[in-house]
């Protein structure tokens, strides 16, 4: 929004040079994106927070620059309401109250359409607007004055005499101001006449019933409209108009007549001097209720942590518009409409210290009285694993919690997902149910963009249903793709991922953390996986991930056309099962190694050979290792060649010769009978 900083001046004289007027209002929550000079004149491009409409106008904007300083005198908006002939021939029918729950109006005749004056020509154009003709830029100039919306019709086209506030029909169609025909349906709020629309309700007015140079009489609208049912129009037609950001936030109910008389007090001094009030009118059934507030006098020292005297605070608010009941130990303190955004007394307690001045808060870190921090143990976790995984090369990536049920179709199955009831499209439809798609597509980004090592890990939570209820699990994955090491003079090929690299990585965290841990054969991710790299994690004799390399129809359809490695563990299980690392001193004593070269049938994996080697295993073999693997000439084809090396090493004794044949030999024995190697 644009502030015009001379035109400001008409409802606050301060003298603050324009920097200094920046910084006041920074310190009340009102940030100055850009200074721009408009025909010599100095105008502040504002951020406003969406839950500030009230910050949408330069009058509301002088109120906050008043409650900073009291010193200054706030113009106060005071119109005296014009008599009007008051025919009572036209009416007003609110059908949806819900949507529409007050509607202003007057009717104004013998109206002379013209050019604005150079001077209302300037504001349009220093608020980045566009001069229509006298009529129309005077709504504007009152919606960038005083922040409410307005809209005027051309009286003689609206048929049957009669404004209608209702739901539309569906089918019905109605061409707003911006030209394109647009097909309303029953969430959609209406204005309409007795042949149809003429308006959508809070967001823009129709073409048809629009005012014209050829306009005469014209009624002036102004209501507060349902924020929910203006932003459900606004974003199924993609119409994002002055007046939808106010209403989809909040404007004053209670002002709406106000608004009125200054309209037509701005018309009267620029749109001809013939000008006859005709009727006035205010819908307004069932009147909000004033929201009232208990703020105890206690509060904002127990919230804030300093003391404010009972009449700083006293006056902070008054100065902001709420009217305080003096209690005793507490006030009563009633909003002003305008507020929409409090409803609480620490909202209240925000708006003293906000005024205030934050530097007034004490930098000290409050005390706890709590021995422990729930969810220590995980966040410790998390902690080293970002410290060993960004020094091992790997980047740390933030996705959506939420994503399409394509990308859910891949991880899990189409039964137990969470879906979102109201999505905002349809690639962000359900809960993630794996945090695989997100990594898959930043690493298509990635590689789009001429990264050439693409290691990625990322911890959050996932969402799947079990048995009908809804799961959280925080969890953690990784990938790898590309690169390991990059081509250099030294190194003229580089070395690219691979599973058993990629594998070493992880592996060498949990190892690092203290997990027992092992892989298993698996099945059920070879939706998403290969079948030759697909594996269960196991820690601590529980089930605790995957690992693998992304199957190829999946990686295509993420776009990634190099081989993607990808683990995702579950972090509750490595948060359990993790075991404190103490620190044992080596076995001083020597050790002494076996190699065994074998043939054994293709269709065993190296895996079988470790679960008969751990079954055997006698307690001085200290570690065990494949070293060589060959298949080719000199190999039949049912087979492949295989070289193990085996430590030995006993904790009690210097081990013989002969004990070490004997411990091998034996092993070998029971490699053969259960596995049917053959040495070479």
């Amino acid at each position: 929004m644009r502030i015009n900083l001379d035109y400001l001046k008409q409802f606050i004289d301060h003298k603050y040079d324009k920097q200094e007027l920046k910084e006041i209002l920074a310190s009340i929550g009102i940030e100055v994106d850009e200074m721009i000079d408009v025909n010599g004149t100095d105008v502040f491009e504002v951020e406003i927070t969406p839950n500030r409409p009230d910050w949408l106008s330069h009058y509301g904007i002088a109120r906050e620059i008043r409650a900073k300083n009291t010193a200054l005198l706030l113009n106060e908006i005071k119109v005296l309401r014009k008599k009007s002939s008051g025919t009572g021939s036209f009416k007003i029918e609110i059908k949806d109250k819900t949507g529409c729950p007050r509607f202003s109006g007057a009717i104004l005749k013998n109206v002379e359409i013209g050019k604005s004056s150079e001077a209302i020509k300037g504001l349009m154009e220093s608020f980045g607007m566009r001069s229509v003709n006298n009529v129309v830029d005077i709504s504007n100039l009152i919606l960038m004055t005083y922040g409410h919306p307005i809209h005027i019709f051309d009286l003689d086209k609206i048929d049957g005499n009669k404004l209608i506030i209702r739901s539309a029909k569906k089918g019905e169609e109605l061409k707003p101001l911006d030209g394109e025909v647009k097909k309303l349906d029953e969430t959609d709020l209406i204005i309409a006449d007795e042949k149809g629309p003429l308006s959508l309700a809070g967001v823009m007015g129709g073409e048809f019933s629009g005012v014209t140079k050829k306009t005469k009489n014209i009624f002036i609208e102004c209501a507060w409209f349902n924020p929910s049912r203006v932003r459900k129009t606004s974003k199924r037609f993609g119409m994002k108009t002055d007046a939808s950001y106010i209403f989809e936030r909040g404007a004053d109910i209670e002002n709406t007549e106000e608004i009125i008389d200054l309209t037509i007090e701005l018309l009267l001094g620029n749109a001809g001097n013939s000008i006859e009030i005709i009727e006035y009118f205010d819908e307004y059934s069932e009147p909000v209720e004033k929201r009232k507030v208990k703020l105890g006098k206690d509060f904002p020292e127990k919230f804030t942590g300093i003391h404010i005297e009972e009449r700083v605070i006293s006056d902070i608010l008054t100065s902001l518009g709420f009217r305080l009941e003096d209690n005793s130990n507490y006030w009563n303190v009633e909003v002003p409409s305008f507020r929409v955004d409090i409803n609480a007394h620490e909202d209240l307690v925000e708006e003293i210290i906000r005024i205030y001045g934050y530097d007034k808060l004490d930098t000290v870190i409050p005390g706890t009285a709590s021995d422990s921090v729930e969810g220590y143990e995980k966040r410790l976790f998390l902690d080293n694993m970002r410290t060993w995984f960004t020094a091992n090369g790997y980047s740390e990536v933030i996705n959506y919690s939420f994503h399409s049920m394509k990308d859910n179709s891949f991880f899990g199955d189409e039964i137990n997902y969470v879906e979102i009831r109201n999505p905002i499209g349809s690639d962000f439809s359900v809960m993630r149910n794996s945090l695989a798609a997100g990594i898959l597509k930043n690493t298509a980004t990635n590689r789009n963009n001429d990264f050439k090592r693409i290691s990625l890990f990322e911890s959050g939570t996932i969402f799947i249903k079990e048995e009908g209820t809804l799961v959280e699990k925080d969890v953690v994955a990784l990938s790898a793709s590309g690169y390991e090491t990059l081509p250099s003079w030294k190194d003229t090929e580089g070395r690219v991922f691979d599973f058993f690299v990629f594998k070493s990585h992880i592996f060498a965290y949990l190892k690092r953390m203290g997990l027992i841990f092992k892989l298993t054969e698996a099945s059920e991710f070879t939706g998403f996986l290969k079948k030759e790299n697909c594996f269960n994690i196991i820690i601590g004799g529980k089930e605790a991930g995957f690992i693998g390399e992304v199957d190829d129809k999946v990686s295509a359809f993420y776009k990634n056309e190099e081989p993607v490695f990808i683990c995702q563990l579950d972090l509750d299980v490595m948060t359990e099962k993790r075991v404190e690392k103490n620190f044992d001193i080596w076995n001083r004593l020597p050790a002494a190694t076996r190699d065994l070269s074998f043939l054994i049938n293709r269709k065993n994996k190296y895996e079988s050979i470790a679960k008969v080697i751990e079954k055997y295993r006698p307690e001085a073999l200290e570690n065990y290792s494949l070293t060589d693997l060959y298949e080719g000439k000199g190999i039949p084809d049912d087979k492949i060649s295989m070289l193990m090396n085996f430590r030995y090493r006993s904790s009690a004794k210097t081990l013989t010769t002969d004990e070490v044949n004997d411990l091998h030999e034996s092993l070998t024995e029971k490699l053969n009978d259960d596995l049917g190697i053959i040495r070479r």
